[in-house]
């Protein structure tokens, strides 16, 4: 997958998705938005900058997203990111 296409999916997709799923939680005064990110996030490896990149800026987007769509004094929905590893 190209760097182009990895930030359309990871970053924009996340964030248009978000952005319409969240007015109703903040309406209804209670949600989750569960993310699945990566260990590459914070820990980079070869050839996976792009990737690395984009997971960094979604366990990033989402909490902010979050906060911003709910506004000052009301309660934001809740946000879980899942780091799954290799064990």
């Amino acid at each position: 997958m190209t760097g182009s296409r990895m930030i359309d999916t990871n970053c924009k997709g996340l964030a248009c998705c978000t952005r319409a799923i969240l007015p109703g939680m903040v309406a209804r005064g209670r949600g989750h938005v569960i993310d699945l990110g990566s260990v590459a996030a914070a820990y980079p490896y070869p050839g996976g900058n792009a990737y690395g990149g984009t997971k960094a800026l979604e366990q990033h987007i989402i909490p902010v997203l979050t906060r911003a769509a709910a506004g000052a004094g009301r309660p934001a929905p809740r946000v879980i990111v899942t780091v799954p590893v290799r064990v």
